[in-house]
């Protein structure tokens, strides 16, 4: 069953064509990678999955998650979606914490806005969801800053935060870029995880090892036209 479909989408900034008749879905349980150069479309494509939109873009086509248009959401149903229908993600996990508010103060803003918890059951889910991702020392993660973490430990913080929030797609936009070998394992084993609780996956990744790791189908983008489909073995 799709929970995931994009349907001719199109997209148009200032009369500059970013993204091209896209088409394909994305199953229940299943992982696919969205592959391509610098440039390609990728992450506008991501961003297009999210709801990310402004009054400057010219857009055609739907996003059907679980059969609904996301382009007909209203603000609150936008807000529950990218929480408890999609979490991102991102190569970059210092732009997403605010530098000076400790992961336990994410974690408690982020639950008790999706969430009908107490603080206290918060800081519970919060250190269950860290074990998840191999943080074990949660006590003391909880109340660092997000610039005493490393970018591979925070992109696993930010894993945490996706489970509580029970999304069932994961968008992960190039995260083992800038990882260690080690930590670059154990993100794959972290997606694969995930995906046994029945996430579905979308990888954004110029990683060929991560691709052929864990996908299922890949996708090639340029120009922003997938130009091709590809089931792996």
């Amino acid at each position: 069953m799709n929970i995931l479909e994009i349907k001719n989408l199109s997209l148009k900034i200032s009369d500059e064509i970013i993204l091209k008749n896209i088409n394909f879905e994305l199953k229940e349980k299943e992982i696919i990678s969205i592959i391509g150069k610098s440039g390609s479309g990728k992450t506008m494509l991501s961003k297009m999955i999210m709801g990310l939109k402004n009054k400057n873009m010219q857009i055609e086509g739907e996003i059907l998650f679980k059969d609904n248009n996301i382009f007909d959401f209203s603000e609150e149903e936008l807000r529950k979606y990218r929480g408890e229908g999609i979490g991102y993600i991102t190569q970059n996990p210092l732009n997403v914490f605010l530098p000076f508010q400790k992961i336990k103060t994410t974690f408690l803003e982020t639950y008790l806005s999706h969430k009908n918890i107490s603080k206290n059951e918060v800081i519970e889910l919060a250190k269950k969801n860290l074990k998840q991702v191999n943080l074990e020392n949660t006590e003391e993660i909880l109340n660092k800053y997000p610039f005493e973490l490393s970018g591979g430990m925070l992109q696993r913080v930010m894993v945490a935060i996706i489970i509580g929030l029970d999304a069932k797609i994961i968008i992960a936009d190039e995260v083992t870029s800038a990882l260690d070998s080690y930590n670059r394992y154990e993100m794959i084993k972290i997606f694969k995880e995930l995906n046994k609780l029945g996430k579905s996956i979308i990888l954004i990744t110029h990683d060929y090892y991560l691709m052929k790791s864990i996908s299922e189908r890949c996708l090639v983008m340029e120009n922003g036209e997938v130009i091709e489909k590809l089931i792996q073995n």
